[in-house]
């Protein structure tokens, strides 16, 4: 076969592999082969599960970040200055008694060890704190 025939060849297959895509009748091998590398990417990026999930908490990140100024409950230029070394409060479900509340925190009280003068935070089940959306 001469050189001018090989590339007739290549350029009908190529002609005749755009018409079969144009007309939706490719195999699944030759979509794999006429896949551009984004395609390609995309298809092994979702099959697996773990990116996917990744992926789902990096949008749910970014969109928080971009929402940061409705989704926070204070203004920026809030500050508790009276808190300012207080350790967090773990947010809670059930009291201690066993029963459902619902979201809350309970109270807590400062105070100062006379011998190291260090801050001493306990929690007071007593004050139960509602957490509202």
């Amino acid at each position: 076969m001469s050189e001018r025939e090989n590339i007739s060849r290549l350029d009908s297959s190529s002609d005749d592999a755009t018409e079969k895509e144009r007309r939706g009748e490719l195999s699944a091998e030759e979509r794999y082969y006429m896949a551009s590398q984004w395609q390609r990417m995309w298809q092994k990026f979702r099959r697996h599960k773990l990116a996917m999930i990744g992926g789902v908490v990096l949008i749910i990140l970014y969109l928080s970040a971009i929402f940061a100024d409705f989704v926070a409950p204070y203004p920026k230029e809030v500050r508790f200055e009276k808190y300012g070394y207080h350790p967090p409060t773990p947010p809670r479900l059930i009291d201690e008694e066993g029963n459902f509340i619902g979201p809350f925190v309970y109270g807590t009280t400062k105070e100062r060890d006379m011998n190291t003068l260090e801050a001493i935070y306990t929690v007071d089940t007593s004050t139960i704190y509602p957490i509202h959306f």
